[in-house]
This record gives structure tokens, C-alpha cells and sequence, in this order.
């Protein structure tokens, strides 16, 4: 949907290294790489985690509306 999006991550990572100023160019240029390297693994672990989690949660509430004991077929013999 945005394609600067990620850019705009990778110069985010880079001010953010910059502002703490425990870093020398170098290593801030490895680290922005390595933010390059697994930019997509970490979205797609990311979107499952999350997809996993609100689905646990889906369950859990509708396990919770739901009746806890549904009627028995041995009650009413027809």
C-alpha cells in the first residue's frame, strides 16, 4: 500500500542510532543493513504472531459465550 514505508523504517532505525550517539558510522550502517537483511522475516513473524494471538483470542471469547453444557441426547428419549 506504501511503498516508502520501508524506507522510512530504515531511516528511522538510522536517526534513532544516531540520536543515542553510542555508535560509530560504521556500526550504524552494519546495523541499518542487518534492519534491511530481515525486514521481511520480522513483518511475516510478526503478522503470524499476531494473527495466532487474535485468533487464540477469538476462541476464548466465543468459547465463553457459547453454552458450557449442551443438552443431553439421552434426556428426552422420543
Amino acid at each position: 500500500v506504501y511503498p516508502e514505508f520501508k524506507q522510512k523504517i530504515f531511516e528511522m532505525t538510522r536517526q534513532q542510532l544516531e540520536q543515542q550517539g553510542k555508535l560509530t558510522e560504521d556500526q550504524i550502517n552494519t546495523a541499518v543493513e542487518m534492519t534491511k537483511k530481515f525486514f521481511m522475516v520480522g513483518l511475516i513473524a510478526g503478522s503470524i504472531f499476531l494473527f495466532a494471538l487474535f485468533g487464540a483470542l477469538g476462541s476464548l471469547i466465543g468459547a465463553a459465550i457459547t453454552k458450557k453444557a449442551p443438552p443431553s441426547p439421552f434426556d428426552n428419549p422420543q
